[in-house]
């Protein structure tokens, strides 16, 4: 095996090892926790890396099982390269670690970091945090139809390397999704509730479960774990399931299934935001969010469809102005309207979009 091998090997088995003390240390449904204990098997060491990623042997009663774990990652940050998806999250954060680098080799050389190396850094993060803002929901989904489908389309091969290595033993195979999100100021309605999203990591929505029942070799893939990330590295979720029927056992570990009715239309515009330095040595960097909805069309869509969800007690998810719009649909009067408008303002306070970086 070669050194990247050997190093991507066990960058994987980390990630793989990282869920399963998450899932030992933190509340996590007792289902989730009953599963991530029995993948973490006994590790089974390769002499290449072949595919799937990681396999452990695995105990469960009396019965032992080899177990292929596929590991791959989906970034709703993601830009269309031809046929793929690549993450503009790994892409940032891979210039960020080369512009650090070479920072701090200036430092132990000179004792300071130039104004111009400070400079690069800032942008580097201010492009990340930008291209986060503007990822959106759509992007999500063809990012996750394309890896889920891409590695899904090679189970049953993933399933016949097991079978060498298991020989006779009965066999088994995981799929480990990482899963990360940028989602900000969206927010959950279910029975007649509405809840002000506070995280940026995913909720559960319905088209993610269809792209996975609707594929074919879905019969070849035993479990699914969804490891739900966010940028921030203490925001963390892990769900693990069989995949026989993916709605019940995702109801029996009270996971809500949402359908996502947002309109899509607000990005930042790289010409429109600033940042700036004080005197403190402090940057203050401002995001400008652009209305691409010129004409309403995408707004009145979503607004019908969210209508739709909650007179059909569907729940669903949705963004801060179809929310505002559904709060005040019920006014009778111009002057209700204007009420009901500021009380949702101040029921649901929106947060400035700024970000300080400190030198």
């Amino acid at each position: 095996m070669s050194t990247a091998d050997e190093i991507k090997q066990e960058n994987e088995r980390a990630v793989f090892l990282s869920a399963c003390d998450f899932c030992k240390s933190n509340n996590v449904h007792i289902r989730t926790k009953s599963i991530m204990n029995y993948l973490n098997g006994e590790y089974i060491d390769r002499d290449k890396n072949d595919k799937p990623d990681l396999i452990n042997k695995c105990t469960k009663g009396k019965n032992e099982r080899f177990v292929g774990i596929e590991l791959f990652y989906v970034d709703q940050n993601s830009k269309k390269s031809k046929e793929c998806y690549k993450s503009n999250t790994l892409e940032s954060r891979s210039h960020l670690e080369d512009i650090y680098n070479a920072g701090h080799e200036q430092y132990e050389k000179t004792g300071n970091v130039s104004p111009e190396l400070c400079e690069k850094l800032l942008k580097e993060g201010y492009k990340l945090a930008q291209d986060g803002l503007s990822s959106q929901y759509q992007t999500l989904l063809s990012a996750f139809e394309y890896h889920f489908t891409h590695h899904a389309s090679r189970a049953k091969l993933y399933r016949d390397n097991i079978k060498r290595i298991a020989e006779s033993k009965e066999i088994e195979l995981a799929f480990f999704i990482e899963i990360e999100t940028y989602f900000h100021d969206l927010f959950l309605n279910e029975r007649n509730r509405i809840i002000q999203y506070k995280s940026k990591i995913m909720p559960f929505f319905s088209d993610i479960v269809s792209i996975i029942n609707s594929d074919e070799n879905k019969k070849y893939i035993d479990y699914i774990v969804f490891d739900l990330k966010s940028k921030h590295p203490d925001e963390r979720k892990i769900i693990a399931i069989r995949t026989g029927n993916i709605k019940k056992n995702l109801k029996n570990q009270d996971v809500t299934i949402y359908e996502y009715v947002g309109e899509n239309a607000l990005i930042t515009n790289p010409r429109d935001n600033d940042y700036e330095r004080n005197e403190n040595g402090d940057y203050r960097v401002s995001f400008l969010v652009k209305d691409t909805d010129q004409d309403g069309d995408s707004l009145k869509r979503a607004f019908n469809s969210a209508l739709r969800c909650k007179n059909g007690n569907i729940p669903f998810v949705t963004s801060r102005r179809v929310q505002a719009q559904l709060y005040i649909s019920k006014a009778k009067s111009y002057k209700e309207m204007v009420a009901l408008e500021e009380k949702f303002k101040n029921r649901f306070p929106t947060k400035e979009l700024v970000t300080v970086h400190k030198e």
